[in-house]
């Protein structure tokens, strides 16, 4: 889940990002002179003639099936931008990062392009979203402390296996609430009590485990058992890595039942209270 939450915030704030797309069609421009910087914008069947754009970004802009006469583009930075089945033609390229990849099936006649640089094949993202990435890991780190407090306080008078068995029980209720994210905010706020739950949950795991072995195989048995942790997190990593553009359906019930079998299989396990180290 870990690796699931900031991947699918991330793609959550890219749907946002593109419906607010500006979608111009059927615009025409003659002799304008663009110097201030474009962001999500997407040209469609628009015509250029005699225009310049100068020292500017284009940060996600497209021209879909454009025609581009006698344009000048200089000093320009770029991220996500294509033209794409346009036309282009006496034109000039002065001191861009705008290279052959970023033209996708367009014609190009009497093309001028000049720049100390060549450009580079990496189109790398403008829209890096830092805040919306420390917020998140925050919440979670967070979450850690009153987990650790709920631990402490349950695990002597509820018992080791208890307090495994009802923060598996409640991490699974939690799960179903995946179908309820919808924002960035709600993710947070959801991120924060799953790992609160499931934080209670792992602390009573690491006692019980501890307790379970006599002295002279606490350690070898320590060690199997986070082992085994390490090849269940490699399992859910590349298991959940692959869910973030499926419905959201399918890692909610995924955590929800590996939750609930989790509990079930805990009231299995010897209660270790009045073990003595």
């Amino acid at each position: 889940m870990r690796t699931w939450f900031p991947d699918y915030k991330k793609l959550v704030s890219t749907w946002e990002y593109d419906a607010r797309t500006s979608l111009i069609t059927n615009a025409t421009y003659d002799g304008h002179a663009f110097n201030t910087s474009v962001e999500n914008v997407r040209w469609i069947d628009s015509f250029f003639k005699n225009c310049s754009f100068h020292h500017l970004t284009f940060n996600h802009v497209s021209f879909d099936n454009c025609t581009v006469e006698d344009v000048r583009f200089e000093i320009i930075k770029s991220s996500r931008t294509y033209f794409r089945n346009s036309v282009i033609k006496d034109s000039r390229f002065v001191d861009t990062d705008l290279s052959d990849q970023h033209f996708e099936n367009c014609l190009m006649s009497n093309i001028t392009v000049l720049s100390l640089s060549t450009g580079c094949p990496l189109d790398f993202d403008y829209n890096i979203r830092l805040d919306e990435v420390l917020i998140g890991q925050m919440a979670g780190q967070v979450a850690i402390l009153p987990g650790a407090v709920l631990s402490a306080l349950a695990i002597d008078k509820l018992g080791r296996v208890k307090v495994i068995g009802l923060s598996m029980y409640l991490s699974s209720l939690t799960a179903i609430g995946i179908w309820l994210l919808y924002s960035d905010r709600v993710m947070d706020l959801y991120g924060f009590v799953f790992n609160m739950f499931f934080i209670s949950g792992w602390n009573a795991i690491e006692i019980a485990t501890i307790e379970s072995y006599p002295t002279h195989l606490r350690t070898t048995g320590y060690g199997f058992v986070s082992g085994i942790f390490r090849l269940g997190g490699i399992l859910g990593t590349v298991t959940f890595s692959n869910l973030v553009s499926a419905s959201r359906v399918v890692p909610m019930l995924t955590t929800a039942a590996v939750l609930l079998v989790g509990g079930i299989v805990s009231l299995k396990l010897p209660e270790t209270y009045f073990v003595l180290l």
